[in-house]
């Protein structure tokens, strides 16, 4: 699975080959489970978790224990706790599996170490960085502004390769919406041709 990152990173930027070597060989690749906690909320692990294959979930519980999942990361992403990068305080969010996958970690210090080797690198995560900042500002954007219909039409644009993978509860919460809703709205999309 290194060979996905590899790919990534070629197709990120101009990286030499002891540069990829160099980042690979400081990751570690784990299989991750379906409903494996990879990070709990209340841990000060600093990490950065690139994603081979499979789906997590980046969630937070709210005030009345109600979980609300705040983004899905698919092949490709990037993800981490941000509340815990430098201050070693709890994060305060979960990253758990929603299926069967492979991930590569780093510690944070060892993310820290790699941008300060290869610049390439720390542009590449500058780069993340606000990339992720635009997806959080549409996401907001996204959960105030839209009704459910106009949600869920998002989130199949947004997450196209998720169709039939996640769970309804998982997408439901997601969206915050009901399932019952989830189910109702994906009825209507449902048309007669397409069974």
């Amino acid at each position: 699975m290194f060979s996905i990152l590899e790919s990534y990173l070629l197709s990120r930027g101009n990286f030499s080959e002891s540069e990829i070597d160099t980042i690979i060989a400081s990751g570690h690749l784990k299989n991750v489970q379906k409903k494996q906690i990879i990070l709990r909320d209340v841990e000060t692990k600093r990490q950065t978790i690139f994603v081979c294959s499979g789906c997590l979930q980046i969630s937070r519980i709210g005030k009345t224990g109600v979980e609300h999942i705040v983004r899905l990361a698919t092949a490709n992403c990037w993800v981490g706790s941000l509340g815990n990068y430098k201050g070693g305080y709890p994060g305060g969010h979960s990253i758990v599996a929603i299926e069967d996958g492979e991930i590569i970690q780093w510690s944070n210090q060892t993310i820290e170490k790699l941008q300060r080797d290869i610049p390439r690198f720390k542009d590449l995560h500058i780069e993340i960085r606000s990339e992720l900042i635009e997806e959080c500002l549409n996401r907001i954007f996204s959960l105030v502004s839209l009704d459910a219909r106009d949600k869920y039409d998002d989130y199949i644009e947004s997450y196209p390769e998720l169709q039939g993978r996640v769970p309804l509860a998982i997408v439901a919460t997601y969206l915050g919406v009901r399932r019952e809703t989830l189910t109702r709205l994906r009825k209507k999309t449902v048309s007669p041709e397409s069974i």
